[in-house]
């Protein structure tokens, strides 16, 4: 049990990667650990730290939603599954609360996205040739004809 804290230790407060511990830390955890055990901890470990962040946008979420009843059955998930099942149940339950909270996090823009031009004339336009055609004095048709050769 104290060489997996040492492992996570170094994993979570070192910011060491396994073939790291394995090769220049083996002082630190315990001599029956192989590689493969450390490899299966910091798998283990990212499980563990997702469902921790999962259950805290969750519980946010649900405060949010004004369902602090809600709130046990995070606390009572035991896997990430549980967690998923329980995220997808509120967002069928509640689609219209979740449609109102998404819409006043995230304002809708106002403006309407123009199309652009996409023809080669206007690409060189936009990127500063236009003052190379008025003084050399082609036109448009002219521009477009030499760059469809190339």
């Amino acid at each position: 049990m104290i060489a997996i804290t040492k492992v996570l230790t170094c994993i979570r407060e070192d910011h060491v990667e396994v073939p790291f511990i394995a090769r220049h830390r083996k002082d630190q955890h315990h001599p029956i650990l192989k590689v493969s055990h450390l490899w299966r901890i910091q798998e283990l470990n990212i499980e563990w730290c997702t469902q921790i962040e999962t259950k805290k946008k969750l519980s946010t979420t649900i405060s949010k939603l004004g369902l602090d009843d809600w709130k046990h059955y995070v606390k009572e998930a035991k896997d990430a599954l549980a967690l998923k099942d329980l995220h997808e149940l509120l967002q069928v339950r509640y689609a219209s609360r979740y449609r109102e909270m998404r819409e006043e996090t995230e304002p809708t823009s106002t403006k309407q996205k123009v199309p652009l031009k996409t023809d080669q004339y206007n690409f060189c336009v936009v990127n500063g040739v236009r003052a190379i055609t008025d003084v050399s004095g082609f036109c448009k048709n002219s521009v477009q004809k030499m760059f469809n050769k190339v």
